[in-house]
């Protein structure tokens, strides 16, 4: 009996919808200290197997994905297919005629005959028991259909699919976890597993829009994201972003990075630049698409323009930089001066990359007696007033971000400070800045 007729050769029905509803709970829940935004995304209220209004081919584009209960409930769905295939998880993308994020995974068959792109809405209460075109649905067994025996994963695999019977033997472990390898192993040696021209094209066009992913060419499209994120509120894509707004980005930096290395000028003043460009960076790609999707539902009347785009990545950036002044003026603690003049580099290089007064930094030290409070709540007043908003409702949505700027002030700052400044050179040129200053020398 070859093994993966032995994998169903005992089979069960599919788990009750009680189990999978608690399975994508206990996800939702487990995720939501690490990503606020996770309690914003609500469950379909009912079971079911195809999403009603879909349109288009079932299960093989945006508009009408496959329902499931969470990220388990895909691999266990892909798990169930017949034929057997192999999968990866390409990453997500926000459709904007669904309305939210959705997975997308790569499939292949054990002959390497039938290549596939299947589309998944992860946010049910319990997965699918419709195949798509082409393929039936085993009945689930289970310890066969676990996550641990799915011939796949929900991260993106760049040797796709030669790392699966690696991937198996660590998830299963032991010497079972062994034998599994082992057995699934010729099946990927013996083939020649090479895309079709035009579905190589097509899984080539979908990871250069996705935000976190890597080329099939080996070029690094934007920052690797975690499959846990795809439930993230994020309007759209940095790139995406840039498309609809119109803000250029420089891609001349890590050339203007060289020679700002290679310059006779302080260390400090070098750190400082960096820490600019990647602190700019970050905060657009991580925090503005929040920014701009609480400006989409609360003013839908008033489109955000190209001026008004950019007044809000700067109060962004703003509260950013503001963070990290307290971060320096501790790491620098025994030099005062050195501390001052590394933050008034980085604000002159906010002004002068902006076009901001530097009043804005006044809001967070009107009322030092709140503390953190003031500094929280000057992010969401600064905002509104760029945008021209009187709304203290739409003030204190805004301040909600205030956490996430932290993160990346965390993230950024203190790292930089740490580094060699080798090791910062080759950070920053890694990070895929979007966004760098046209002048790097400040």
């Amino acid at each position: 009996m070859g093994i993966f007729n032995f994998l169903f050769s005992s089979r069960h029905t599919d788990e009750s919808e009680e189990e999978q509803a608690r399975e994508v709970h206990a996800w939702i829940n487990g995720c939501f200290e690490k990503f606020p935004d996770a309690g914003k995304i609500r469950l379909a209220s009912n079971g079911c197997d195809k999403i009603q209004g879909g349109k288009g081919v079932y299960g093989r584009c945006m508009e009408n994905p496959i329902p499931v209960n969470g990220p388990s409930g895909e691999l266990k769905y892909l798990g169930m297919l017949s034929p057997v295939i192999f999968f990866h998880r390409l990453g997500s993308l926000y459709s904007t005629g669904y309305g939210r994020h959705l997975d997308i995974y790569e499939s292949v068959s054990m002959r390497s005959r039938r290549w596939d792109l299947l589309y998944f809405d992860m946010f049910h209460p319990r997965r699918s028991r419709v195949a798509p075109s082409g393929f039936k649905m085993h009945d689930y067994h289970k310890i066969f259909c676990s996550v641990s025996f799915v011939r796949g994963t929900n991260e993106f695999d760049k040797t796709f699919p030669h790392a699966i019977p690696d991937l198996m033997r660590e998830r299963i472990g032991g010497s079972l976890g062994e034998k599994i390898a082992n057995k699934v192993l010729p099946h990927i040696l013996g083939k020649n597993f090479k895309r079709p021209l035009d579905h190589h094209k097509q899984v080539q066009s979908i990871l250069k829009t996705i935000d976190g992913q890597t080329s099939l060419d080996g070029e690094p499209v934007v920052k690797k994201d975690n499959v846990y994120q795809s439930f993230s509120i994020q309007a759209h894509n940095e790139k995406e972003q840039a498309k609809k707004l119109d803000i250029k980005a420089n891609g001349d930096y890590k050339k203007g990075i060289d020679v700002l290395f290679a310059s006779n000028i302080p260390e400090w003043k070098k750190r400082a630049t960096c820490i600019y460009v990647v602190l700019k960076d970050r905060i657009y790609t991580e925090v503005f698409p929040k920014a701009f999707l609480i400006y989409k539902t609360s003013v839908p009347e008033k489109p955000l323009d190209n001026e008004k785009a950019r007044h809000l990545w700067g109060k962004l950036v703003a509260c950013g930089i503001y963070i990290m002044t307290n971060t320096i003026l501790g790491h620098y603690d025994n030099d005062p001066e050195l501390a001052n003049n590394f933050n008034k580099n980085v604000l002159l290089l906010f002004l002068s990359d902006f076009k901001q007064p530097v009043e804005i930094f006044l809001e967070y030290e009107k009322n030092t007696s709140f503390g953190k409070g003031q500094a929280v709540f000057a992010l969401g007043k600064t905002i509104c007033d760029a945008l021209d908003i009187k709304s203290i409702v739409l003030a204190s949505e805004f301040s909600t971000l205030f956490r996430d700027i932290n993160r990346v002030e965390i993230n950024t700052v203190s790292p930089i400070l740490s580094m060699s400044l080798s090791e910062v050179s080759a950070m920053v040129k890694s990070v895929a800045i979007q966004h760098a200053p046209d002048n790097l020398h400040g």
